[in-house]
This record gives structure tokens, C-alpha cells and sequence, in this order.
């Protein structure tokens, strides 16, 4: 636990300000979009969702990310990486959950969850790990002016088995998501 412990507290710190955000800017959020944003989502939802294409986007767009994270870890910068990436977690979560409570209320609140299940289950784990290895690797290389071999071999490890999982997550975003996701909009029935 050590280990992630200033990744935890950077992860519950954007929790709570995701949290509070909507609640803040209420009025600025109304104003700009025009359309509820349950409504937008139904609307998304009603059109078949292409898994493939989707599943690559993620890819790209996270894996990318996740990649210079990951090589970020090995310099000075990944303690930043770390901290920043785990709040912009929590907050992410934060801000979704808290504005699908705020719209929708209860149902709302079951919504959010849909969006965040089952991928979030595996990436928050996932990823406060991720984040608390490029911190920690990087809090080490930094003191010590040079990491070992054996760490860097060890850190070369962990990132390959934390992004083999990373993608496991986005295939249960791009394939089981959205089947869970209309699902749940015919179950709660918002519209």
C-alpha cells in the first residue's frame, strides 16, 4: 500500500473535486449544452455502436497515453505523471457519477454506473497502479541519479502486465459496455 499512497490521495482528491464541479457550474453546464445530457447519451445509444472500431480508438487514444506514462516513469517527470494521471482518474469518475446524479437523479446515478462498468472495475485497480509504478520509478530513479538494472527490468515487467490489462479493460469498454448500457436505459426506463 505504501507504494500508491500519494497516487491514492491524488485519486481521491479529483474524486471529490469531480464531485463538486457540477454542482458549482450548474448553470454554466445547462447553458451550453442545450440538450440533456441523458438525452444525448439515449441518443448515442440508439445507434448500433461498431465494438471493432471503437475498441482501436480506445487503443490509440488511452494507449498511447498509458505508453508515455510509461516512459515518462523512467525520468523525472513521471512523479507528475503519476500524480496528475491518477487525479485526472478521480476526477473523471467523480464528475461523471456526481452530473448523472444531478440530471437523473437515482436513475441517473445507475446510469453513471453503467457507463463506468465493468472496464472501471478493472481500470481504476489497474491504473493506481500503473500510476504509482511511474511514481515511485521515477521517485527512485531521481534520488539515486540511476536506477538499477534489476528495477528498470522489474518496472519493464510491471507496465507490460498493466498495459496487457489496460487493453483488457478497453475490450470490455468496446464489447460489453454497450450492451450493458442499452440494457440499462430499457430497464430504468428514462426516456
Amino acid at each position: 500500500m505504501k507504494k500508491i499512497q500519494p497516487v491514492l490521495l491524488a485519486f481521491v482528491a479529483g474524486l471529490l473535486i469531480g464531485a463538486i464541479l457540477p454542482n458549482l457550474f450548474e448553470e454554466a453546464a445547462w447553458k451550453m449544452n442545450g440538450l440533456s445530457d441523458l438525452m444525448l447519451l439515449e441518443r448515442c445509444l440508439s445507434d448500433s455502436i461498431d465494438s471493432r472500431s471503437l475498441f482501436f480508438y480506445l487503443l490509440e487514444k488511452r494507449g498511447s497515453l498509458l505508453l508515455l506514462t510509461a516512459f515518462l516513469g523512467v525520468s523525472i517527470f513521471g512523479i507528475a505523471a503519476g500524480v496528475a494521471g491518477s487525479a485526472v482518474l478521480g476526477g473523471y469518475v467523480g464528475l461523471l457519477l456526481s452530473s448523472m446524479l444531478k440530471l437523473g437523479g437515482f436513475r441517473g446515478f445507475l446510469l453513471g454506473l453503467g457507463l463506468l462498468l465493468p472496464q472501471y472495475l478493472l481500470y481504476i485497480p489497474v491504473l493506481l497502479f500503473f500510476f504509482g509504478s511511474c511514481f515511485w520509478m521515477s521517485l527512485n530513479c531521481w534520488k539515486k541519479k540511476q536506477g538499477t538494472w534489476k528495477e528498470y527490468r522489474g518496472y519493464l515487467v510491471t507496465m507490460g502486465v498493466l498495459l496487457a490489462a489496460s487493453v483488457v479493460a478497453m475490450a470490455l469498454e468496446s464489447y460489453v459496455n454497450p450492451w450493458l448500457l442499452a440494457f440499462l436505459l430499457k430497464y430504468l426506463k428514462f426516456f
